[in-house]
């Protein structure tokens, strides 16, 4: 009787002591997960936040965003025969592609979605709007299909 008392005894502390240690593992993956999940948000803010600032660290970018806000403003389609600057031209070609990269990271969930929405939504979209008969042709010009196709996604599926 003294026997089974005893083992019974060490079974309840054994219990215990497996119990303490899966609630120790398990608050140990609860807290992993959490700052995963707090350190890739930073992260993601981070990079969204540079993505915004090269926009007014690069001179012709920031020229063209202007100048498709003067477009936008006057409700005019953007036609690069009637631009006479070849740098602005060339200006707007990269404000295209810098839209696209923001897309492509937009739909790829590497970019803070929201940081985009608040800051250059509109943006964005008018850009495109503005530029679509250019890149049409743009693209027929250079056969490529898919020029500035997440720009499109973006702009015409996730910002209307």
């Amino acid at each position: 009787s003294y026997f089974f008392k005893k083992v019974e005894y060490m079974d309840v502390v054994q219990f215990g002591a497996n119990v303490a240690t899966a609630l120790s593992l398990i608050a140990a993956i609860i807290f992993g997960v959490i700052g995963y999940i707090q350190n890739n948000k930073r992260f993601r803010s981070e990079y969204t936040l540079g993505l915004m600032q090269f926009k007014f660290e690069q001179d012709d970018i920031f020229r063209a965003y202007d100048y498709m806000s003067n477009l936008i403003a006057e409700e005019k389609d953007y036609n690069r025969s009637e631009v006479n600057d070849k740098k602005l031209a060339e200006a707007v070609e990269k404000l295209l592609s810098y839209f696209e990269l923001i897309s492509i990271a937009y739909l790829r969930h590497d970019a803070d979605r929201q940081i985009i929405e608040k800051q250059i939504k509109s943006g964005m979209r008018d850009t495109y709007i503005r530029c679509k008969p250019y890149i049409i042709e743009r693209r027929k010009e250079l056969k490529r299909p898919k020029l500035y196709d997440n720009l499109r996604i973006v702009a015409t599926e996730h910002f209307m």
